[in-house]
């Protein structure tokens, strides 16, 4: 308890620019209004040789989130000396401090600074978090000796035995640790051996919760005491007295499949019901499908959807996006519901589809409120495609397309003034370029029986 008002604390912006100082208390206790100070924070994960992972309980006695598992170190860099602790440096300290870790066994040229995540939870309602979160990995087989007053136990997790063994845990997970987990870990973990050219240290992930919501969603705030579900780029939804008679024949009578989230068929509901958002704020999960499509240069064919679509009007996205069907009361299969839609939107000639030339490459499951009217929540197939087609756009869809190559990708996406669809966002920052880069290999990294999840319900 002598720690919550003895260390200080660094306060920061948005932008992760320092902006004063505050003891850990201050920081950490959730005010009258609900709100909590935003500080500077870091997560240290810590990897063996063999590329296990250290897992830690925090202590019964801990002021937040008591008996809390989460990731090997988690703490605050601090103000000292008149002087910002820079992250690092307060990383090898706490490690040393919570787990013995010599100072000799951690040289800093060791810590791969990965990204940073900005997130907000509201803990026990009298003790909470309000972080900017520094990401660092450190793989080194070292001595670990805890300290009980902050750790109960620990154990190193093989990554084959990660996910089964996460359920089997006796306690809750940190909301920071359950972010990265459901979020990055994965893709970090199968790329030890290359951390550097996944790192990302000048961005600033958002991953505020939004509690109407239930979910985790990206670009989400705080407005007026209450969390609500906010996407000021997505806000030019059709609204309904505006739907073409084919747009209202299609809501009505393509019967979209309702899934649960390991992607079991558990119904059908219209494409209507699927995506008009409830009173209570949810969105009834459902099964879709994004092709991403390479000519033979090895550049991606992304869209303008047209003005005229119900959901997301005018917003770039990649090659085709869509559902499959239930088709004379059978689910139909999201290759051939793919072939379907890049014909019907993109004019592309069935022939030139060969259903051997797709790829599942993985599936995901996100969140995103629209404008509050329409919305999604979907588990998402997304397919690879790489061949060189003829491309006749259909007007009532698409209103422009574009292959894009791979070194221009992120100044295309930076650059738009027109929206990213919230599903080839997710894509974009998370997979695609690992994917891209391995066009030649995809069968090879495919992960078909994998579903990702970018929704948080735990929080």
């Amino acid at each position: 308890l002598e720690a919550l008002d003895k260390d200080i604390c660094l306060l920061v912006d948005e932008k992760d620019n320092f902006v004063g100082t505050a003891t850990k208390r201050e920081c950490h206790k959730v005010g009258e209004d609900g709100k909590i100070l935003l500080h500077r924070a870091f997560s240290v994960f810590l990897f063996n040789k063999r590329g296990d992972m250290l897992l830690q309980r925090r202590a019964s006695q801990k002021v937040t989130y008591p008996d809390y598992y989460t990731n090997a170190c988690c703490s605050h860099p601090l103000y000292i000396d008149d002087k910002a602790e820079d992250v690092i440096t307060a990383a090898r300290r706490r490690l040393n401090y919570e787990l013995g870790i010599p100072l000799d066994q951690m040289d800093p040229e060791l810590f791969t600074y990965m990204t940073r995540v900005h997130y907000h939870d509201p803990g026990d309602g009298v003790w909470g978090e309000h972080e900017i979160d520094h990401i660092l990995f450190f793989q080194s087989d070292v001595k670990v000796k805890p300290n009980s007053n902050e750790i109960s136990e620990y154990c190193f997790v093989p990554k084959a035995e990660f996910n089964a063994f996460i359920p089997t845990l006796e306690g809750p997970i940190t909301p920071w640790f359950n972010m990265i987990r459901r979020h990055r870990l994965k893709l970090w973990w199968d790329n030890l051996h290359r951390l550097k050219e996944l790192a990302e240290p000048d961005k600033i992930q958002n991953v505020i919760a939004s509690y109407k919501c239930g979910r985790m969603l990206w670009n989400t705030a705080r407005v007026d005491k209450k969390f609500v579900c906010i996407n000021a780029a997505m806000n030019q939804s059709t609204e309904a007295g505006e739907i073409t008679d084919v747009q209202a024949a299609s809501l009505k009578n393509d019967m979209c499949l309702l899934v649960d989230e390991r992607d079991n068929v558990i119904g059908t509901a219209n494409k209507r019901e699927c995506h008009r958002v409830g009173p209570d704020g949810m969105v009834p999960l459902h099964r879709a499908f994004s092709v991403l499509m390479f000519n033979s240069a090895g550049e991606l064919l992304v869209q303008k959807r047209a003005s005229q679509k119900v959901t997301y009007p005018n917003a770039i996205t990649n090659t085709c996006c869509s559902h499959p069907l239930l088709i004379d009361g059978v689910p139909e299969d999201v290759t051939t519901a793919a072939i379907r839609r890049l014909n019907e939107e993109l004019g592309i000639p069935k022939q030139q589809l060969n259903r051997e030339d797709f790829t599942l490459i993985s599936r995901f499951i996100y969140a995103d409120p629209g404008d509050g009217v329409w919305g999604e929540y979907e588990l998402d197939h997304v397919l690879i495609l790489r061949s060189d087609v003829q491309v006749k756009p259909n007007p009532n869809e698409i209103e422009d397309v574009k292959y894009v190559a791979r070194s221009k990708m992120d100044s295309f996406i930076a650059n738009q003034k027109d929206p990213i669809t919230p599903w080839f966002k997710l894509i974009h920052q998370h997979m695609l370029p690992y994917w891209w880069d391995n066009l030649h290999r995809l069968k090879d990294i495919a992960e078909p029986d994998t579903i990702h999840s970018f929704v948080n319900k735990d929080l």
